[in-house]
């Protein structure tokens, strides 16, 4: 398994509907009036600036450590922590994957934020978030109707700064993938531009399994679907897996 995939989305592919938003506003039911007439003034203006897009690149794995909290590929040793270590353990190939909803969205909270709209400026923010989720979950879906079918599975995907994964590893993450791809890069600070982007690692083997985040096995304090009831981000409920375009 080698080579790299990328995907771009239009708004057809990726939507986000109110009740999604209240929910990480941690809106009850008897809270959400108030705030319906502007979701729905941000949602109807998102597509005009989203521009979604990631990519997968393959790497074999030549050593894993669940001991020592070790990954190793491509010469390059990754100081994941024991526990997704342990999630990784049967890997015999990981995806690097990097995914953006592009330099619109953040142009978007910006200009809501200097024109003192800080609760537009804020649901934007939130619905970055949601876009790029909701996109990486639709490419690590395609990725599993590729691999399944050759006897292939795949762990949930994880990231710097999951768990012990310290964030400064981005920068070697970032090294595994070519100059600039998708449209994503790192600063020194291993902070990603556009800002509403993820990258991380997903874990493929004969062997592997699935384990669903636990916000109890997580240390961090800003993670804003930190709660021991997680639901997580829902899949996208249109088929838009098939509508991608792939692109070697």
């Amino acid at each position: 398994m080698n080579g790299s995939y990328s995907y771009c989305f239009n708004d057809e592919d990726i939507y986000i509907e109110r009740n999604e938003i209240y929910e990480m506003m941690r809106l009850d039911t008897g809270m959400q009036v108030p705030f319906s007439e502007t979701v729905d003034i941000v949602l109807s203006t998102l597509p005009r600036y989203q521009k979604v897009k990631g990519g997968l690149v393959f790497k074999q794995v030549h050593e894993i450590s669940a001991k020592e909290g070790s990954l190793a590929t491509d010469d390059l040793f990754f100081h994941t922590g024991k526990g997704i270590a342990s999630f990784l353990k049967s890997a015999e190939y990981v995806a690097v994957f990097v995914c953006t909803a592009g330099e619109g969205i953040e142009q978007l909270i910006a200009r809501y934020k200097k024109e003192g709209e800080l609760l537009k400026s804020y649901i934007s923010d939130l619905a970055g978030t949601l876009l790029v989720e909701k996109a990486m979950d639709l490419i690590q879906q395609k990725l599993g109707d590729q691999i399944i079918p050759k006897g292939l599975f795949l762990t949930n995907r994880y990231s710097p700064g999951y768990c012990d994964w310290d964030t400064s590893e981005q920068h070697r993450l970032f090294s595994l993938l070519p100059k600039g791809f998708c449209g994503v890069t790192l600063n020194t600070s291993a902070l990603m531009s556009p800002m509403k982007s993820i990258s991380g690692i997903i874990g493929i083997g004969k062997k592997v399994k699935f384990h669903r985040h636990d916000c109890r096995a997580c240390k961090s304090t800003r993670c804003i679907y930190r709660t021991e009831t997680n639901k997580g981000i829902n899949f996208c409920k249109r088929n838009a897996a098939n509508k991608l375009t792939p692109a070697l």
